[in-house]
């Protein structure tokens, strides 16, 4: 009897110690866990506040682009709610939906209501005619697949009166001709220029269905 209960007691002895053991591998996992998300998400900022000021300061030297339009403010509004008139066709500011759209390149139209939700976001828009020539809309459907990845949406705009329109927050260039240097210093100069910085983590696909 003396015996049985030797081995219960070494048996319970043992499984606490196994227990125990558990419970230290469990605390320095969790440890680890705490420590590496207090390290990855301090650098993630700063990766983004880095990029961030790399493409503010890379367009400084770029001369000014476009026109400049006062400030319409930033109030949401419900999805097709009526509101004043904007002051630049396309809007530069003013009246939006509370969703911006998806960076990417569109085969239709998207509301600008929408879009100027995109450029509070330090996005940059660029529209252009439905009858616009098939290669000039190649052209400048490829800079959002290639060099301009992230704050860019391609997209076409039956309300324009010329070929094509680039616009940032309160900035607005609009052209007939395809000139390739002088859009791409649009968005370099004017990209990250809206009133909220939001980083661009989600690669879009390079042609979406407007939604």
């Amino acid at each position: 009897m003396d015996q049985q209960t030797k081995k219960e007691r070494y048996e319970e002895a043992r499984q606490e110690k196994m227990q125990a053991r558990k419970s230290q591998t469990s605390e320095r996992k969790q440890r680890w866990a705490l420590t590496w998300a207090a390290v990855a998400v301090p650098v993630a900022v700063v990766i983004a506040l880095l990029g961030y000021i790399l493409i503010k300061t890379g367009g400084a030297s770029i001369p000014d682009i476009g026109e400049t339009f006062s400030d319409q403010g930033r109030d949401h509004i419900a999805d097709g709610a009526s509101h004043p008139a904007y002051n630049s066709n396309p809007p530069t500011s003013g009246w939006h939906y509370a969703t911006p759209a998806d960076w990417g390149v569109y085969d239709k139209e998207l509301p600008q209501e929408q879009l100027i939700h995109n450029l509070e976001h330090g996005g940059i828009v660029i529209q252009y005619k439905l009858d616009l020539d098939k290669a000039i809309i190649a052209k400048l459907e490829d800079l959002k697949k290639s060099e301009f990845e992230c704050k860019l949406v391609v997209a076409p705009y039956k309300g324009l009166d010329k070929n094509i329109a680039l616009s940032a927050w309160h900035r607005l260039y609009k052209t007939d001709t395809y000139d390739e240097t002088t859009i791409k210093n649009f968005i370099k100069k004017y990209r990250e220029t809206g009133p909220e910085f939001v980083p661009c983590s989600v690669k879009a696909a390079p042609m979406q269905q407007a939604k």
